[in-house]
């Protein structure tokens, strides 16, 4: 099996027992356009009326397609949006520094396929 990073970063994984591979970003992560709606409702929430909007993010389908032994590295959010593409992961779980950004992963994490318990 071949890992083939598609985000637009490079991802690190750092499984114990083996070196750190590196994957490079190849910046083709289907692109994700954020939808917001009007304020569905609103809360009254220590004194202040705060809307509530409901939102999601629509996400064309611009993925490489299937390719035999080839598994893709990408976001979480893309993988939810294609639960049915088994050749799509994810870093996980994810080591932050004390910043609270992504350092690097010790293994990667698919979305359950659809139908599945």
């Amino acid at each position: 099996m071949r890992l083939e990073n598609i985000n637009q970063h490079a991802v690190e994984l750092r499984i114990p027992g083996y070196e750190p591979l590196a994957l490079p970003g190849k910046g083709l992560d289907a692109p994700q356009l954020p939808v917001r709606s009007n304020p569905a409702a609103h809360i009254e929430a220590q004194g202040r009326i705060v809307p509530v909007v409901t939102t999601w993010t629509e996400i064309a389908d611009s993925l490489p397609a299937p390719a035999e032994d080839v598994m893709y590295v990408t976001n979480r959010l893309i993988c939810q949006a294609f639960p049915e593409r088994r050749d799509l992961a994810f870093p996980y779980p994810v080591v932050r520094n004390d910043d609270s950004q992504p350092e690097y992963a010790t293994g990667l994490g698919q979305v359950p396929a659809p139908g599945a318990d």
